[in-house]
């Protein structure tokens, strides 16, 4: 094949640009799916009524690469996280804070995770009086 300047040229090369343009494309479409995924987080109470204002993390290998609030719904999404193994930790004021390991993120759906939060047991204070030379009958 002989090269030549002008319109000829660029007619015997249009064929391979197009061959190539649709190969690129292509891998580049088919590799999207395999680069992120999504967690879909819900918290609710223990009566299954949800938990606005829930501070949620996303950790990697003990490093918070995320965080966000629970919507008035209860729910939160963190989207184009990597692939890998996180761990999902909430909490909020007045509840118990809670964690999930190992959640492991791979290409396809996104990851649902369900927190019940737990109240946390708020203990009153006691006092105890003791006056000398009283026996307690402690030792």
């Amino acid at each position: 094949m002989q090269w030549t300047s002008g319109p000829h040229r660029l007619r015997k090369l249009l064929p391979l640009l197009a061959i190539a343009s649709i190969f690129l494309f292509s891998v580049q479409i088919g590799a999207q799916p395999g680069r992120s995924a999504v967690i879909r987080v819900t918290a609710l109470d223990e009566a299954d009524r949800p938990v606005p204002g829930a501070l949620v993390e996303v950790k990697l290998k003990g490093s918070v690469v995320a965080t966000t609030v629970t919507n008035e719904k209860g729910e939160a999404e963190f989207t184009k996280l990597a692939l890998g193994t996180y761990e999902v930790a909430i909490s909020r004021e007045s509840f118990e804070p809670l964690n999930q390991v190992d959640v492991a993120l791979t290409a396809g759906a996104p990851i649902e995770v369900k927190f019940t939060m737990i109240p946390k047991v708020q203990l009153k204070d006691v006092v105890v009086n003791v006056q000398a030379g009283t026996e307690t009958g402690i030792e």
